[in-house]
């Protein structure tokens, strides 16, 4: 590794300045799981090894590539939890100006193993082309569904012409979610022609409520298919597979990106065997996991302490939970991990305490980080610690601002506040008055139509006549 570019001289691994001229490859994993870079030969020094997804886009920012390890002789470093279609970059960067050189191999995970997935909770993510193992193992855990009810109709509201959807209910089902990645046509198929089995199939839309919505046979079907045929062969396609019997297969489904389905195949046969599963459509699979749902993120003060609580609708490859805590609802900073559930569709609570509460107000939110490093936030949670005497703006942003002017208020009861909006000239723009109620309320001025300038906003409380001014700057 040598030329004459600018190197980005990132802090190396061991803590020094990687200053030779870096080398940059990509790889896309067939399958996902724990890789690793095995290093069979090295010369010229120590050489340090990052890595980024793509989406992240490949750039000198060093905040962007992910440490591996320092390589100054040979071995396995690692491991990098990577899924199966997504590109990665990999950066090789020496650490000495010397001509460099670095022979390497990546050591990837096996195929995963066929599951059977009996219940619905367990669906398995599907994002690629998938061969999976069938055989007379029951309905799981759960019969989850009635027969002739609204999520298993006896009546297809599909195209293939036969009755019903899963007629003879959940037999040796196997459950399955996919997620797309972009919108199109939406066609697969299940088995291989000229085999003897019949492979019923129901499809939903997938959200945070479809398994129990499922159980209690109130999720109208977004595609299903009661085979007509017992030819080991069924699916979804507008242009028929060589060999598929039409009343096997229902039209293509059109989705957008973002979509996300649950399905089950329901072995009525009770064959053993091995059904590959194949995607064949305009709309892409995608690998990325399906989010996890953050259905309500709550906090109290009690007796000493803050206590948090939050409630999952979804969680798939779900590593751990940041609570990050502020005292000004702007700047925050790592409190404590809480690990996830991992992959569970039925979601999860959770439960955790600031045993030091700001002296008077706190603001909490969630990171959310999934295996593969990726991550959300939350919304923001504020907690007052104790009640206040009087009402206080205890906070006003963004200024300057061009859109929307926020102040967070601090009342100790049900108060009536008048809010005003004036230039520096004294003239009054906009007046209103408020309710609110005991603790923090965000109250919204709308500036955009206000020229650029100085402006204040006027807040008196009209029990105690008790009044602030804010002043704030519009571009």
């Amino acid at each position: 590794m040598s030329g004459t570019g600018v190197p980005w001289n990132f802090t190396s691994c061991s803590g020094g300045t990687s200053i030779g001229t870096e080398s940059i490859w990509s790889f896309t994993p067939v399958n996902s799981g724990a890789h690793y870079i095995d290093v069979t030969g090295i010369t010229g020094g120590p050489i340090d090894m990052y890595w980024m997804d793509q989406a992240t886009g490949c750039s000198g920012n060093e905040a962007s590539w992910n440490c591996i390890d320092e390589a100054s002789g040979t071995g396995s470093f690692g491991p990098m939890n990577w899924f199966a279609g997504t590109t990665y970059y990999i950066l090789f960067d020496p650490e000495t100006s010397a001509l460099s050189d670095i022979t390497f191999n990546i050591d990837c995970p096996p195929p995963p193993v066929p599951a059977v997935a009996g219940d619905c909770d367990d669906a398995i993510p599907i994002c690629t082309d998938y061969g999976f193992q069938i055989d007379p193992g029951g309905y799981g855990a759960v019969d989850e569904l009635c027969t002739g009810c609204v999520s298993n109709p006896s009546i297809n509201p599909g195209t293939a012409g036969n009755s019903g959807c899963a007629l003879s209910g959940e037999i040796n089902s196997t459950w399955f979610t996919i997620n797309i990645a972009a919108g199109g046509l939406l066609e697969f198929s299940f088995g291989v022609d000229g085999g003897s089995n019949y492979y019923d199939w129901v499809m939903w839309p997938y959200s945070a409520t479809a398994c129990a919505d499922i159980f209690a046979g109130t999720l109208p079907p977004a595609s299903c298919n009661w085979n007509g045929v017992a030819d080991s062969y069924t699916g979804m396609a507008n242009t028929l597979p060589p060999g598929a019997d039409p009343s096997n297969f229902e039209d293509a489904l059109s989705v957008s990106s973002g979509d996300a389905f649950v399905m089950v195949l329901s072995n009525w046969s009770s064959a053993i065997s091995a059904v590959p599963l194949n995607f064949f459509g305009t709309a892409d699979i995608s690998c990325t996991p399906l989010p996890v749902e953050i259905i309500a993120f709550q906090g109290e003060h009690k007796p000493g302490y803050n206590e948090l609580t939050w409630t999952t609708g979804a969680e798939i490859n779900c590593a751990y939970f940041t609570v990050e805590k502020s005292e000004n609802g702007i700047h925050f900073s790592s409190m404590l991990d809480v690990a996830g559930a991992g992959t569970d569709l039925d979601g999860e609570s959770y439960r955790t305490q600031d045993l030091s509460p700001a002296s008077y107000i706190s603001y909490y939110r969630l990171k959310q980080v999934d295996f593969n490093g990726q991550f959300k936030y939350s919304d923001i949670v504020a907690i007052a610690t104790e009640k206040p005497k009087e009402f206080q703006i205890i906070n006003a942003f963004p200024n300057p601002t061009s859109e929307e002017f926020f102040l967070q208020v601090l009342v100790p009861e049900g108060d009536v506040l008048d809010l005003t909006l004036g230039d520096l000239t004294g003239t009054v723009l906009t007046r209103s008055s408020l309710k609110m109620t005991s603790g923090v309320n965000q109250l919204s001025v709308p500036v955009h139509h206000l020229a650029s300038g100085v402006y204040l906003i006027s807040v008196k409380n009209t029990r105690t006549q008790e009044t602030e001014l804010v002043r704030f700057t519009v571009e």
